[in-house]
């Protein structure tokens, strides 16, 4: 790529130098940006004109209306202002409204192609949307507009919003295919399961009827059971008044859902509380062998395995411990595996099916239907499930790796061009 001749300092830390003939402004001189209308959910109908966009669906329309005082058309932008959302920025390709929950930024220069802010505002959004540290992270209209905002002449906007919608959408397509295979494998890794927990790993065995229709028949000698009979579940009722203030840099571990949603707990991004918090619930001090499953919201149903403890921890509320206590019938690993399975997961998206704040309680896990193979073959079909889902997860981190590589790529690369670090033009 060849470099432009003559360069100027922008004024930003961050940009760095750009093309001398490039003007440099900050974003309001170029668009007015307002807060979107407060529409709340009872305000939609079904068979609306207008689509409604708002913070908390990315790209995805939030409802219809069919009248509104603020009225985007092609060329403008939503930036949602509120949440996990902030920042993400969204392209107006026809007549919409949008939230209180967004910005809404419309060109006051004819001379400005909508491409290229889309480019900028994405490529620079790590930058340009730093958010308020607070409990619902937000930013404001005056933010936006007092962002920086680089103008190149015409020309060479087109000629940087082209190069980048080619380069960008060859580098979406390999992350979509490097995406639809970690699918695959993650289909692989529950038919693993799936099969090894309710048919066994043995070829040839004989089977009997299970009398639960959508498991069929079982290996014999296998039976049917209820979690109760094995498992002890306790789960923390409130947390008497803890704030979030009273966290502490050390102690007792206390982990939340996002903690046990991945492959293995997480110990490294948790919080800690003091020790006497600690000692108020004692029935669910963690040991090595519990099982966790979240039991409320959306991440209902996600499971883990105490493998290990560095140090001493305990559970939020939204989390219930099962602690088996007939090891000779039944193992921890085993019992982590089949609430994994399909099978499980479908009673509990049944049962959340029909709650308006999706919530497990005790009664509903203890009543858990469980098959429980003779020991001597849980061990051998856990050992075997360990093998294959390792190999597995390990593939699956290798893509998502490549993945991260791609991404940083292509945020690197429309850094560049929409700074000029590279030129792109004759």
């Amino acid at each position: 790529m060849k470099k432009y001749p003559k360069m100027k300092p922008s004024g930003v830390e961050w940009i760095g130098e750009v093309p001398e003939h490039w003007e440099v402004a900050r974003y309001k001189y170029f668009y007015r940006s307002g807060m979107g209308e407060t529409i709340l959910k009872e305000d939609l109908v079904e068979e609306g004109t207008i689509p409604v966009f708002s913070a908390t669906e990315q790209d995805e329309i939030f409802g219809f209306v069919n009248t509104a005082k603020l009225l985007l058309g092609k060329g403008d932008f939503v930036i949602p202002a509120r949440g996990n959302s902030i920042g993400h920025i969204m392209e107006v390709q026809e007549k919409c409204t949008c939230t209180q929950t967004t910005i809404y930024s419309r060109k006051t220069n004819a001379e400005i192609q909508t491409r290229f802010t889309f480019h900028f505002l994405k490529g620079l959004k790590p930058h340009l949307f730093q958010f308020d540290r607070t409990a619902i992270p937000q930013i404001t209209v005056q933010q936006v507009g007092n962002n920086p905002f680089l103008l190149p002449p015409a020309a060479e906007q087109t000629a940087i919003a082209h190069y980048l919608d080619r380069k960008t959408a060859q580098i979406n397509q390999a992350i979509s295919e490097k995406e639809r295979l970690i699918e695959l494998f993650r289909e692989e890794r529950q038919a693993i399961i799936n099969h090894a927990v309710t048919k066994g790993i043995r070829a040839g065995v004989k089977m009997k009827a299970s009398g639960v229709e959508w498991i069929g028949d079982v290996p014999e000698g296998w039976a049917l059971s209820k979690f109760k009979y094995y498992v002890r579940t306790k789960a923390r009722l409130g947390w008497k008044g803890l704030k979030a203030e009273e966290y502490v840099e050390s102690g007792y571990g206390f982990l939340s859902t996002p903690n046990i949603k991945g492959i293995e707990i997480d110990f490294e991004k948790i919080n800690f509380i003091t020790e006497e918090r600690y000692q108020e619930s004692p029935e669910i001090m963690l040991e090595e062998g519990d099982v966790l499953l979240a039991k409320d919201g959306s991440t209902l149903g996600i499971v883990n395995l105490v493998k290990t403890l560095p140090f001493p921890c305990t559970v939020n509320s939204s989390i219930a411990v099962l602690r088996v206590f007939e090891k000779t019938e039944l193992l921890p690993s085993f019992l982590k595996y089949f609430i994994e399975s399909d099978f499980c997961q479908n009673v509990i998206q049944n049962l959340k099916a029909g709650m308006g704040v999706p919530h497990l309680f005790q009664a509903d896990i203890n009543n858990f239907e469980i098959l429980l193979p003779p020991i001597q073959e849980q061990t051998a079909i856990t050992s075997y499930v360990n093998q294959k889902t390792t190999q597995i997860d390990a593939a699956i981190s290798g893509i998502q790796q490549e993945i991260a590589l791609l991404q940083e790529y292509r945020q690197a690369l429309i850094f560049e061009a929409v700074t000029g670090k590279i030129c792109l033009i004759n």
